[in-house]
């Protein structure tokens, strides 16, 4: 039984005071203890109010008989006092398991996405290096011993980045996923075209623009078919192409609405479309919404 240690102090004192009012002044001061059997409706389970408000029930509209229906009239009103209290101890309740319901699930939406993204791009890499690890290990065993150890060291990176998506907090490097991109990309054996810099990408929106790109560049590996890709950036954008089957292939799965979800959150605006190529076009702008349009 959970008892909000403030109201139980605050009855205590009520009660004492009450006490010493009855005192002084006698049978005329016997109303208030409706009102303390009010707040003790109001501070304790049923199981421990109800004994009170019986008692004050029974044995003080006796006592008040004596003097009239003004007695009467205010014990009442007390009595409603008191039922009003427990409603709305009852709708403090309902709201903050509401509250409490609906912060898990915003938790569990947040960790879904993360770990699809998480997971999505890293063991899409780690598949392409071990099949590429494979086909050189008789070919070339330097080249694949260096595979394997990109695969170690991406397989530590993402346990890493799992953890720290369970610990809540994570932020990612739109120059570091750019990298993570290309690498990704060369494995797969798809030609890629890459932005020099991330210097005019504002600063507020360059971690949900990692995002955009490390999604979009494991969608390209895993579904287009491509042999070229190419990513663009601008002070409020970027911009990722590809040469493969297209936007009429591609159906959005739990990864884009996540990345949808993510955008919008940041005042970003997801869309995709088709290039002159035939193939996918996926280009995340910033709109005039969202945290950083505060500041700009």
């Amino acid at each position: 039984m959970r008892v909000n240690l403030r109201a139980v102090s605050l009855l205590v004192v009520g009660t004492f005071l009450a006490l010493i009012v009855l005192n002084l002044v006698g049978t005329d001061a016997i109303q208030l203890a409706y009102f303390i059997a009010s707040a003790v409706a109001f501070v304790f389970p049923w199981q421990v109010s109800l004994p009170f408000t019986a008692v004050a029930a029974i044995a003080i509209p006796q006592s008040l008989w004596p003097f009239g229906h003004l007695s009467l009239i205010t014990t009442g009103i007390a009595c409603l006092a008191s039922r009003m209290a427990i409603i709305s101890q009852a709708q403090r309740k309902i709201q903050e398991v509401r509250s409490q319901e609906l912060e898990v699930n915003e938790e569990r939406n947040r960790m879904a996405r993360d770990m699809h993204d998480i997971l999505g791009h890293s063991l899409t890499t780690v598949t392409l290096k071990a099949e590429l690890a494979k086909k050189l290990i008789e070919l070339d065993p330097n080249t694949a011993k260096s595979q394997i150890a990109e695969i170690e060291e991406i397989s530590r990176s993402a346990l890493a980045e799992v953890r720290t998506a369970i610990n809540g907090y994570r932020e990612l490097s739109l120059s570091g996923e750019l990298a993570r991109a290309l690498s990704l990309l060369q494995s797969a054996g798809i030609k890629a075209k890459m932005p020099n810099s991330v210097d005019e990408v504002q600063v507020d929106l360059r971690e949900v623009f990692a995002w955009v790109v490390r999604e979009g560049t494991t969608n390209v590996v895993r579904h287009s078919g491509a042999k070229r890709c190419s990513i663009s950036l601008t002070s409020k954008s970027v911009l990722i192409e590809d040469d493969g089957v297209g936007i009429a292939e591609i159906r959005e799965g739990n990864g884009l609405r996540g990345l949808r979800e993510r955008c919008q959150n940041n005042g970003v605006e997801l869309c995709l479309g088709e290039t002159t190529m035939g193939g996918l076009k996926l280009t995340a702008q910033a709109v005039q919404t969202g945290p950083w349009a505060k500041e700009h």
